[in-house]
């Protein structure tokens, strides 16, 4: 993706799966992703902009009654 130079990147959602209610487990693989080296290098490169969708929240199709929805 460097190497395209682009101006900016949009990260549309679904940047990782936390399909689950155990905040520990969301943490961590928030955390994973985060350490994620060229994902890293992107964003310290690129400006970058993001927003989430449902499995950056939760479960699948997960709105605002979704109980880890604090967690999140």
């Amino acid at each position: 993706m460097l190497g395209w130079e682009p101006d900016i990147f949009l990260h549309l959602g679904d940047a990782i799966y936390a399909d689950t209610r155990d905040s520990v487990e969301m943490f961590q693989i928030y955390q994973k992703a985060k350490q994620n080296v060229p994902f890293q290098e992107v964003r310290e490169q690129i400006p970058f902009l993001a927003t989430w969708d449902d499995h950056d929240y939760g479960a699948n199709d997960a709105g605002e009654s979704y109980p880890m929805r604090e967690a999140s």
